[in-house]
């Protein structure tokens, strides 16, 4: 069961990592480029997190360019979702 969350809090990070690029350079990051930012070691882990999140329908991709990755609505969705609970755990601590 940790695996699992422990999993899912990477695909997390994952995800947070691309719309921050995406917002701060106009265009998707490379598989290297995520790894290095979620601080992954190996670019075939970032890939197996890439095409699980894909499944999920959380990001789609196109294989023909290094930097062609969209966040989908439900991807947008889980972000705000995130930002509404990381909202409410600041409010409480204060």
């Amino acid at each position: 069961m940790i695996m699992i969350t422990e999993d899912r809090d990477r695909k997390l990070e994952v995800l947070l990592a691309i719309e921050g690029y995406i917002k701060k350079r106009g265009y998707s990051p490379t598989v290297r480029e995520i790894g290095k930012l979620a601080g992954f070691k190996s670019t075939l882990t970032v890939q197996r997190h890439l095409v699980e999140m894909e499944i999920m329908g959380v990001i789609e991709r196109q294989r023909s360019s290094s930097r062609a990755l969209a966040i989908t609505k439900k991807g947008r969705e889980i972000i705000e979702a995130y930002e509404v609970i990381s909202a409410q755990k600041i409010t409480r601590q204060v």
